[in-house]
């Protein structure tokens, strides 16, 4: 048993290293690290096997009864259903029963139909589809290789999904043209029951357009706008950031690597079965997620040795010098690290997001938990 070591309870395995879809802001192919083009496209039964060999002796080291996959790509669809359950089926196998081995999959929806959902139902997979508001606004960005938008390809989806009766969580890229009363019309439009929203990666060196500024708020305008609006609404989905954020003005510690002090126990497995750190580190330099170690011939715990995997788990607990004195240090200790560099390998800097941030925590430190509590 090892009990004072890094460990790690969550993998995001790369199933397929491609993609039917091409967003203009995509971290994997359009952005600053071009590893993809070198990998296999699907994942194979050795690393599989491997992956799930190495979770269990890690779990056992760490004594460990839960443990999640992440099954995600590229398009982690593109694997092909009996691949699919191959994968899950052979996970559960192998780890065996004293692990609760959790499966979801985060998928872009346009490839799921009657018999996908079938799948999803009979293997316990939870599910997590991206959308990113209303059609103008997805299609704006979610674009397929020949320049059209797939909205309605994932609305199609998405359909499919409730009709049998799974709820996903909707993951959706912050998008601050759209009116924030607009984009929650949108989502009670569509029936949806959870939102993890995400700001757009980008970084010091690699900034978003849309921000004219570091010192600019427009994304935490925009994020306070859309907290206003969804109070006055009583709260018609659970959004993840808020609440979250909650959590931690109520010094209730919760893991979320986009901010907080929480230490982050997450690895990135790549089909070739690289074990890398967090994946969105693409979006700084070309190979900044890589371990040098891979499943087949290293440990999970040797990976998580590696410089870059030991400055993701500790991003949350070391916090850039320039944000030590804010007030808001505990609750957003300086941002997701991809969002923090600023060339070479520097990544001590605030998140690019930085005064986006503290606009939001203001304000929900303003209302207080009795927003939640009265909505």
């Amino acid at each position: 048993m090892i009990t004072d070591q890094p460990y790690c309870s969550f993998a995001v395995v790369k199933v397929a290293s491609r993609c039917n879809l091409n967003c203009t802001y995509c971290y994997m192919y359009n952005q600053a690290d071009q590893t993809y083009s070198s990998q296999p496209k699907r994942i194979t039964p050795e690393i599989t096997r491997s992956l799930f060999l190495g979770v269990k002796d890690h779990c056992r080291r760490h004594t460990l009864k839960q443990f999640v996959i992440v099954i995600h790509g590229g398009e982690p669809l593109l694997l092909g259903r009996r691949r699919f359950r191959d994968f899950v089926e052979d996970g559960r196998k192998i780890v065996g029963s004293e692990i609760d081995l959790v499966f979801t999959v985060q998928t872009n929806g346009i490839l799921i139909d009657d018999k996908w959902c079938d799948l999803f139902k009979e293997l316990r997979i939870l599910v997590g589809i991206s959308v990113d508001g209303p059609e103008s606004i997805h299609d704006k960005y979610r674009l397929d290789h020949q320049g059209h938008g797939s909205f309605q390809r994932t609305l199609s989806g998405l359909r499919k999904l409730q009709s049998c009766g799974i709820n996903p969580t909707v993951l959706s890229v912050i998008n601050p043209s759209i009116s924030p009363r607009e984009f929650i019309k949108s989502f009670i439009e569509l029936d949806i029951h959870r939102v993890d929203l995400l700001l757009p990666d980008a970084n010091h060196k690699y900034p978003n357009l849309q921000k004219p500024s570091f010192e600019s708020t427009i994304f935490g305008d925009w994020l306070v706008d859309l907290f206003d609006n969804w109070i006055s609404l009583n709260r018609p989905f659970s959004v993840r950031l808020f609440e979250y954020a909650f959590a931690l003005l109520r010094n209730i510690n919760v893991s979320i690597d986009a901010f907080g002090s929480s230490t982050n126990h997450v690895f990135v497995l790549e089909t070739d079965g690289e074990i890398a750190a967090l994946d969105v580190l693409r979006t700084c330099y070309d190979g900044a997620s890589s371990t040098g170690c891979n499943i087949v011939t290293s440990t999970i715990d040797e990976a998580l040795q590696s410089p870059i995997m030991k400055a993701y788990s500790m991003s949350g607990t070391d916090v850039p010098s320039t944000c030590r004195n804010c007030k808001f240090k505990k609750e957003c200790a300086g941002g997701y690290l991809p969002h923090r560099y600023s060339g070479g390998e520097d990544f001590d800097n605030p998140s690019y997001y930085c005064y986006d941030l503290y606009r939001l925590f203001s304000r929900l430190d303003q209302v207080g938990v009795s927003a939640l509590r009265s909505g």
